[in-house]
């Protein structure tokens, strides 16, 4: 049973009722439910606005190389593409090999709101997430995921945010690729920058 009746776009309680029962007028409107069974838009953002919090994401990642760490951001948003908390990685200035920009994005935004789960926002990242982020993201119950540069291959352990997926319970909304060639160039950057 429906427990959220807000409605997304105009649906009615009465067409939110039909949509329970009819998966295929669930599919021709774009929307799913989670597992309170709220429901979601599947496509709630343009390209335009993706890309821009991508760039948010970049934003963040230059504050990290500024500061000679990696060169990696992330922000979080609700479903509609407001950025709610933002975060770039301080491993080395922490000392911390967990303090990934995800990581430090999931923890900044469970003190804020005062919770572990996260599932009605939305992640961005200038790149893939790495295993042990891209876990955690799914532990705090986040279902949507936006990417710019892909996975690098000297990660270790080497998994993919879709080997990741694979494992987790929940369906899970990744696209990967936004702003691609621009977050490569940051990162690589940022990178020769540690080199230094």
């Amino acid at each position: 049973m429906i427990t959220n009746f807000e409605p997304f776009f105009g649906l009615n309680k009465s067409l939110i009722q039909q949509v329970c029962i009819n998966p295929v007028l669930r599919n021709n409107l774009k929307i799913s439910f989670n597992e309170n069974n709220l429901f979601i838009p599947l496509s709630h953002m343009n390209k335009q606005t993706k890309e821009n919090l991508i760039r948010r994401a970049m934003d963040e990642a230059e504050k990290g190389i500024k500061k000679s760490n990696s060169p990696f951001g992330a922000v979080l948003t609700d479903k509609k593409g407001n950025i709610v908390e933002a975060a770039y990685n301080t491993s080395k200035t922490d000392c911390d090999p967990t303090a990934h920009a995800e990581i430090n994005l999931l923890r900044k935004a469970g003190k804020k709101f005062k919770t572990r789960v996260l599932e009605e926002y939305c992640l961005f990242s200038n790149a893939e997430s790495c295993s042990m982020c891209m876990s955690a993201a799914i532990k705090a119950g986040i279902t949507f995921f936006y990417f710019g540069a892909p996975s690098e291959k000297n990660m270790d352990p080497y998994l993919t945010v879709f080997d990741v997926a694979k494992k987790s319970k929940r369906k899970l909304h990744i696209e990967t690729g936004l702003l691609k060639e621009e977050c490569i160039a940051q990162i690589i950057r940022g990178r020769n920058k540690l080199l230094k």
